[in-house]
Parts: structure tokens; sequence; C-alpha cells
């Protein structure tokens, strides 16, 4: 369960009660709702300007790709640790909003900004969309999904216009296999590479 808290009005909590908990501005009157802020016209609902804001920003959040660092959350032990720049990007990088990994615990800290779009980037952080395992699982698959295609284009090939393009490989294959064997200069062997029919 992913929680974005805001603090001081009656609506908000102030504990950490789900797996991972994000706190925006350190979970107290955000940004947008201070003065200079355009928070008060995005909040529609009715409810107080920092406890709609948790929704605002949610939805906000689903426009950005996790490519961007845009709601980049650091994983801290309290707000003042995180401005204080002592808090790592942490290894996956995780990000509030829909671009949460659910598999991330524990507590989150970032920043918004006063007026939308509300998603600031972290420019100490790399996006860290894809780790190195990652990145080497892609480029395998992709080398499989290419050879792939072109076993399934040879079998169209020689389907739809008669050439034994697979049947003259695996001869040609099996021949050299022979000859690794030292059985290349048999007489069957010669015979078999040979076009000149045999006269029984």
């Amino acid at each position: 369960m992913f929680l974005i808290p805001s603090l001081q009005d009656c609506f908000g909590i102030d504990e950490n009660l789900g797996d991972a908990d994000f706190w925006p501005n350190g979970g107290e009157r955000q940004p947008a709702c201070e003065d200079g802020g355009d928070g008060a016209t995005s909040v529609k609902d009715g409810s107080s300007c920092d406890h709609g804001m948790a929704y605002v920003l949610y939805i906000e959040s689903i426009k950005y790709m996790p490519s961007s660092t845009h709601f980049l959350a650091r994983q801290c032990p309290s707000w003042k640790h995180y401005n204080n720049r002592s808090c790592p990007c942490g290894h996956p990088v995780q990000y509030m909003g829909f671009n949460a990994d659910p598999r991330a615990h524990g507590v989150f800290y970032l920043n918004t900004s006063r007026t939308a779009p509300y998603g600031l980037l972290d420019s100490d952080c790399s996006a860290g969309a894809f780790s190195l395992v990652q990145i080497i699982g892609l480029m395998m698959l992709s080398i499989l999904l290419v050879l792939l295609l072109l076993l399934v284009g040879l079998v169209l090939i020689q389907q739809y216009f008669g050439l034994p393009i697979l049947a003259r490989v695996r001869a040609r294959l099996y021949m050299e296999d022979l000859v690794w064997h030292g059985l290349g200069k048999s007489p069957s062997t010669h015979i078999l590479n040979s076009d000149k029919a045999v006269d029984t």
C-alpha cells in the first residue's frame, strides 16, 4: 500500500501506515497552497488545499515516464536529512505516485513546485528506468527475437517459393560435420558432394 499523507489540517495523518509512505515537502504545508501557489485552483473537491494536493500530485504523476526524474523520492529517516541532501538516490530509484515500485518499503521524501506542473526534477539522481541487468536481458531478448524472425522467414520462403533452403543448410552442416570427423575423403562423401548420378 502506498500513501501520500498530508499534515496541518483535520484530514491529514502524521504516521507512516503504508508499505511505502511518501511525504511531499515533508508532509506539512504544501508550497502550492501558500502565497503565490495555485493549489487552491487545482483542488476542486472542496477539501482543504494541503490535503487535496495528494490526489492532484498523483494525477500529475501519471503523465511522467520513469525515464525522467519527476517526482523522484529519496528514502530518508527524516525531512531534515532530506533537506541536508544526505539521503542517497536509491537503487533502484523510487517515484511517488503512478510510477511507484510496488516492491518499495520505507519512508520517502521529495519536493514539489508552487505551481503546476508540480513534479520537480532531481538533477542529482539518474532516472534509473532500467538497471544494467535489465538492459543486458533486453539485448539478449532482442537477439533471440531477430533469430526467430529469420527462422520464420526461411520457413516461409521454403514453403511458398519451393526453395529447400533449410534442407540445404542441414545437408551442408552434416557434410561439414563429416569432414570434421575425418570422413570427408571417403568415396561415399565424394559421391554425396558431387552432382553426378550414380549408375546401378
